[in-house]
C-alpha cells in the first residue's frame, strides 16, 4: 500500500479487541516493533514490546492509561535523550513503527501523557537519564468506538486539522511570511501537504510550519513554552516534530521528489518559529 494512503488511513484506536492475535499477525507485528531505526539526526532507537498478560510483569503493578484505553493487551514503548533532537528522533522512528502496523491492519495510539509511566519504566528497565515520551496500545479495532473514546476524540478534537493558511507558508524576506499561494497547493506538492497535514500531535496542537523557497521545504516549530512546561522533564512537542518530519519525508520519497535531508537553518529574517530541519526536493517553488 502507498505510504500517502497508509497515512491517510492512520487513526488513533482506543478500543481493542480482546481475541488473541494469530501467531503470524503477531510474528510480523514484533518483527515491525523490534526493528532497529535511525532518526533524521542519527540517534538510534529500538522499541520494545510489552505484553501485560506475562507473569512476570505482574510483579510489577498494573498498567494504566487511565481509562483511556479499553482491551488491550500489548503496548510497544522505548526510551531516549531528553533534549529535542533525541526526541524528534524518537518522534520519526515511533511513528515509522505506527504506520507499518496500520499497514498490517493493526490499530495504534500516541500516548504522551495517559499512562503509568512507573509501570512501564520497570517493564524497560530504564537506563538513569533516560525519558519514556511516549508509548502505544497495539492490537485489531475493535470496531465501534466506545463512549469514553468518542469523548476523548472530543476533547481533543481529533478529527480537527489546521487549514493550509495556517501551516504551508512562503517567505518574503523582512515581510517575513504569507500562506503559500495556489501553484503550491494545487501543485505536485499537493500529496505532500495533505500527508503532513494529517500527521497526528499532542493534543492535536499541530505544532509544525513549513515554508518553501525555491526547491527547499523548511519545517520549524511553533513552541509553545506552557504546554512544553507541563512535561518537566522534556518537550512533548519535540515527537510531534519528529512525526512531520517521518510523513514529510516518506511522502517526498515514495513521490520521487526527495533530493535530500538538510540541517542548516537558512537564517530567514522575521520568523517566529524556532527552526527544525529542511528537505531539498526538486520541485521549485
Amino acid at each position: 500500500m502507498s505510504i500517502i494512503k497508509v497515512m491517510n488511513k492512520r487513526t488513533s484506536i482506543r478500543s481493542f479487541n480482546t481475541e488473541d492475535l494469530s501467531s503470524d499477525l503477531l510474528d510480523k507485528m514484533k518483527v515491525i516493533i523490534i526493528k532497529k531505526r535511525s532518526g533524521p539526526f542519527g540517534s538510534r532507537h529500538n522499541f520494545s514490546l510489552i505484553d501485560i498478560n506475562e507473569k512476570k510483569l505482574n510483579e510489577l503493578g498494573k498498567m494504566t492509561s487511565y481509562g483511556v484505553v479499553k482491551g488491550a493487551r500489548y503496548y510497544f514503548a522505548g526510551y531516549c535523550d531528553p533534549d529535542d533532537r533525541s526526541l524528534i528522533d524518537f518522534g520519526y522512528c515511533f511513528q515509522e513503527v505506527v504506520l507499518e502496523l496500520t499497514e498490517l491492519g493493526l490499530g495504534t495510539c500516541w500516548l504522551g501523557g495517559t499512562f503509568g509511566r512507573s509501570f512501564i519504566a520497570k517493564a524497560l528497565s530504564l537506563p538513569d537519564g533516560k525519558v519514556i515520551p511516549a508509548i502505544s496500545p497495539v492490537g485489531l479495532p475493535l470496531g465501534k468506538r466506545t463512549t469514553t473514546d468518542k469523548l476523548v476524540r472530543y476533547i481533543a478534537k481529533s478529527s480537527n486539522r489546521k487549514s493550509h493558511d495556517q501551516l504551508f507558508f512562503n517567505h518574503y524576506g523582512s515581510e517575513g511570511v504569507k500562506p503559500i499561494g495556489a501553484e503550491v497547493e494545487n501543485g505536485p506538492l499537493s500529496k505532500i501537504l495533505e500527508g503532513v497535514r494529517f500527521a497526528p500531535s499532542a493534543s492535536n496542537k499541530q505544532p509544525w510550519r513549513f515554508i518553501f523557497k525555491e526547491d527547499h521545504i523548511h519545517l520549524y516549530w511553533d513552541f509553545n513554552e506552557k504546554y512544553n512546561a507541563a512535561f518537566k522533564s522534556f518537550n512533548i512537542q519535540a515527537l510531534d516534530m519528529g512525526i512531520a518530519l517521518c510523513h514529510l519525508i516518506k511522502s517526498t520519497d515514495e513521490l520521487e521528489l526527495m533530493a535530500g535531508f538538510i540541517d542548516e537553518d537558512p537564517q530567514f529574517e522575521s520568523i517566529p518559529w524556532k527552526y527544525v530541519a529542511s528537505l531539498k526536493n526538486k520541485v521549485v517553488v
